[in-house]
Parts: structure tokens; C-alpha cells; sequence
């Protein structure tokens, strides 16, 4: 590759923990990795590093990588932050502002952060004195599971900055959806729940039609009519143990769905799809609001933004770079080039893979692949 990086690979974490998913890999797996990866002289540079390389085309060695986490769950914090301090690397989490405000204000009253692995190491504490964070399924009254994973808090990330080995950035407000259209399948009703991020905006309320829902940031969304909002908040409890019990009686189901009918009849529609004006301005609201949480709550300017679920539209990118981000990470595989910026001004496609809970020597593999532009941009071919 010669002395300088030609692409840097960007790796796409999620949890580090024991709980089986998808995007978790085991704090045993990751250790290994990190491990690995040291020892065959891979480093992970800080996010600062790797906007130089990609707005300004400033180098890299040629074994660098930037490690990246969604969302800011508390298992980054307690497993993965230590294991990243042992094997002397860095990343970036890319954190939802308003998980982070509600574990802040749960905590409000024990500010003291959290113990994390380190402490178990240096003996300050006993594994099962760490955060429940491989067990992010929660028992509801009537004896289905929800998924409720825990996150850490302001405090915590300021602390994980203060380090050096972690960097905070932007994963939006509230990781939300929108409806997108009229046609629906069945209520919002209380059940099994194995998915985090599953609100919608504007309303999320026991009893709406469950419309299709998809990414608040790519799509202009559909209005529920405001009769419809006020049938679901007046005929069922927006309780999670009074809606449950709601849906438990058929007849009342029955009635909701035939007011349900009779709205649709006088009104010829159930909602209407926000005017484009109206999602622009939505778009720069929360992008404005996302960009100042981050700078009151870190003191620090923060350019760096993760898409949710990877999905944008034009005009919420445009939203981004008025409101100051400048470098957008994105899930599409690929190379990323020095400089990526270009005439754009913003390196507006910044490409990550998905790390799965592979051993390091499958990490390494993956690393040379993508700090190639050749090689990354045919194995990217393969899996687009």
C-alpha cells in the first residue's frame, strides 16, 4: 500500500455484549479482536484524525482504521471502553441524544459514573456488580418481553472523552420513524417487543392504526388525522397494562375498528402527507437541536453525523451541513479515499461494514480488504 493509508476502513459496531443479536459481538469476541488487530499493528485513530484524512486528504498510516459504534448503549461504555484502553485503541460512538438525556436524568440523583470492566480487572469490583447489560430484555405486566437496553449517560461520555480513546458524535435525536402512508395492518398495541428504535413521530399512541413505518430522516411523513389521534387517546388507555388489557376484550377491538371506519367514511382519508416545506423545516430543527445538544452537553464542536439505519433524503443532508456537520457515515460498504470531501465541501458518503462476532483474524482479513480501494470497491459490488 505504500507509506500512506489509500482508503481507510471503517468498522460498524453495535453492542458488545453477552445478549445474542445480529450486530453484537461478545466482549470475549472483541478482545480478541482489539487484540489482533495491536498485534499485527492495525491502529484505530480518533475521529479527528479520520475527518483530516477524509475532508482534507490529510495521511494516514497504511494499517489505520476508524472504529465506529451506533446508538451509545451502556455496554460500549462498560465492556467495550476498557477493552479499547488495554489494546491502546480508539473509536467513535455515535450516540442518540435523547437516550442519553433519560439515562441522565435516571441517574440524576447516583451521578457517580458506572463501574465498567476496568474496575472488575483492578479489583475495585465483582462482575456482577456491572451494569445489567447483557440482559437488555424486560419482563411487562402481563409476562411478555420488551426490549429495553440501558445507555450511559452525559456524564459517562464526557468521561469516556476525557480519556482519549473514545470520541462522542451524532446519531440524530431520537433515532425516530414517521408513517408513510394510509395503508395499515392491525393497531399499535402492546406485545412482544424485540427492536430499541421503533417510535414514530409525530404520535406514538396505544390504539393509532399501525401504518408503515419508515426512517424520519429520509421521508416526508404521513399526518394521522387529528380525529384519529384523539379516537385512539379517548378509546383506549394509553397505559401499557390498561391498553394490554384493552386488546384482550374482542369487542371492544370491534368498536375501535368500526369508529375507525366511520372516520375514514366522513372524512374520505385517515391522515395526509406533510407538505415538503413542512419536513425541510423538520429536518433542520432536529439537526440544529442535535448539533447544539452535542456542543452544550460535550463543550466541544461536533461535525460528525451517523444516519439512522442509514437512510437520508437530499434535503436532510442539506439540513446537516447547514446546521455544521460536515463528515456523514452512512452503512454502505466501500472504499473511503482521502479527501473524500472534495468540491462538496463535506464528505457526504463516508462508507462502513458491519463487524460480526467473528475472531480477530476474520477482522484482519476484513481491514485488508477494505484498505484497498480496489479490493473494496469490488467486494462492495458483491454485496450491494
Amino acid at each position: 500500500m505504500g507509506k500512506e493509508a489509500k482508503s481507510l476502513p471503517v468498522l460498524m459496531h453495535h453492542y458488545v455484549s453477552n445478549y445474542p443479536n445480529s450486530t453484537a459481538v461478545t466482549p470475549a469476541v472483541f478482545e480478541d479482536q482489539c487484540r489482533v488487530l495491536s498485534e499485527s499493528g492495525w491502529s484505530g485513530v480518533s475521529l479527528a484524525e479520520a475527518e483530516a484524512f477524509l475532508l482534507r486528504g490529510e495521511s494516514l498510516p497504511p494499517k489505520s482504521f476508524l472504529m465506529t459504534f451506533d446508538d451509545g448503549y451502556l455496554d460500549n461504555y462498560v465492556h467495550a471502553w476498557p477493552i479499547l484502553r488495554e489494546y491502546g485503541q480508539q473509536a467513535v460512538i455515535f450516540a442518540v441524544s435523547d437516550r442519553l438525556d433519560r439515562a441522565s436524568a435516571e441517574r440524576a440523583e447516583t451521578p457517580e459514573p458506572r463501574p465498567t470492566l476496568e474496575d472488575v480487572w483492578a479489583g475495585r469490583c465483582e462482575v456482577a456488580d456491572l451494569p445489567p447489560v447483557d440482559e437488555p430484555m424486560r419482563a411487562a405486566a402481563d409476562g411478555y418481553e420488551t426490549r429495553q437496553d440501558l445507555f450511559f449517560t452525559w456524564a459517562e461520555a464526557r468521561r469516556m472523552e476525557q480519556s482519549g480513546e473514545i470520541s462522542i458524535a451524532a446519531h440524530s435525536l431520537a433515532h425516530n420513524s414517521v408513517f408513510a402512508g394510509p395503508d395499515f395492518k392491525d393497531f399499535y398495541r402492546p406485545g412482544p417487543q424485540p427492536r430499541t428504535f421503533y417510535r414514530t413521530w409525530p404520535e406514538f399512541l396505544w390504539g393509532l392504526p399501525r401504518f408503515k413505518a419508515v426512517p424520519e430522516l429520509a421521508n416526508r411523513a404521513f399526518l394521522p388525522l387529528p380525529e384519529l389521534v384523539r379516537l385512539a387517546e379517548d378509546t383506549v388507555p394509553q397505559d401499557e397494562v390498561g391498553a394490554y388489557e384493552f386488546f384482550q376484550n374482542p369487542g371492544l377491538v370491534d368498536q375501535l375498528a368500526l369508529a375507525l371506519e366511520k372516520l375514514k367514511a366522513r372524512h374520505g382519508r385517515l391522515g395526509l402527507t406533510e407538505p415538503a416545506e413542512h419536513a425541510r423545516r423538520r429536518y433542520a430543527e432536529i439537526m440544529r437541536e442535535n448539533h447544539a445538544v452535542l456542543y452544550r452537553e460535550l463543550g466541544h464542536e461536533v461535525r460528525s453525523f451517523c444516519w439512522p439505519w442509514g437512510k437520508f433524503s437530499p434535503e436532510a443532508l442539506a439540513a446537516g451541513r447547514e446546521a455544521g456537520f460536515a463528515v456523514f457515515f452512512t452503512v454502505a460498504v466501500g472504499p473511503n479515499r482521502p479527501g473524500l470531501a472534495g468540491d462538496a465541501g463535506a464528505a457526504l458518503d463516508v462508507r462502513r461494514f458491519k463487524v460480526r462476532n467473528k475472531d480477530g483474524e476474520w477482522l484482519k482479513s476484513r481491514l485488508g480488504i477494505y484498505a484497498s480501494p480496489r479490493l473494496a470497491r469490488f467486494y462492495s459490488m458483491l454485496h450491494n
